[in-house]
């Protein structure tokens, strides 16, 4: 089964994928560190969002660093459609 992926860099990205993100059957999610709050952090976890704290602080539109976690990403989980918030 396909898993849907999310790379979120902000705040405001987060809220617009958030709806979908808690919708969907099979769902992961890479953020920047301090996006998200405790409360935030437990609802994606009662929906099953498998949930990743990104290292660093990613800055949004670096594409060398968003192109290196995308690799990442897609060699631990070869199955996932990822979805990358671009600014």
């Amino acid at each position: 089964m396909e898993k849907t992926g999310y790379l979120i860099f902000t705040e405001v990205g987060f809220i617009e994928a958030k709806e979908a993100l808690l919708s969907a059957s099979t769902t992961a999610l890479w953020i920047n560190p301090n996006i998200l709050n405790t409360a935030q952090l437990d609802t994606l976890n009662k929906a099953r969002v498998d949930t990743h704290i990104l290292e660093q602080w990613v800055k949004p539109g670096d594409e060398k660093v968003t192109l290196n976690i995308i690799q990442k990403v897609e060699q631990h989980n070869p199955d996932i459609n990822l979805l990358v918030e671009y600014l």
